[in-house]
């Protein structure tokens, strides 16, 4: 395995993360790494990379906001293909923005919604 893999600054853990995020196999992305950079990772890197990935995500989601509330709050939502559980589906990405009275804005918060009929997910930002 490379070194750049290795290191968290490496832009290397991002893409396969993303890759492995929107579906594409462990197999294909590790196949598509070493054609396109030279050298070769294994389907459990690309696999640890998308946990390494979530897991910041979780951290990021679970930070402070602050004591300050928010003059003015965005809620936006755009559509992905996500592998979610082993399948691609539509899964609608959920963001909100909040601006200051300085005009200083901040990303609170991202959430996944999933369409299917048996499950039902909620969106939610937390004010610490």
């Amino acid at each position: 395995m490379s070194i750049v893999l290795n290191r968290p600054e490496g832009k290397v853990w991002p893409i396969l993360a993303e890759m492995d995020g929107h579906g594409v196999s462990t197999r294909k992305v590790a196949a598509l790494v070493e054609e396109v950079l030279g050298f070769e990772v294994s389907s459990t890197a690309v696999s640890r990379a998308a946990q390494d990935l979530e897991e910041a995500l979780q951290a990021w989601r679970e930070r402070p906001l602050g004591e300050q509330p928010c003059r003015y709050l965005y809620l936006d939502a755009h559509y992905e293909h996500v592998r979610v559980d082993g399948q691609i589906r539509d899964v609608a990405v959920l963001g909100a923005v909040g601006v200051w009275a300085d005009g200083h804005r901040r990303a609170l918060g991202e959430s996944r919604a999933t369409l299917a009929a048996n499950r039902r997910e909620h969106y939610s930002i937390r004010q610490n």
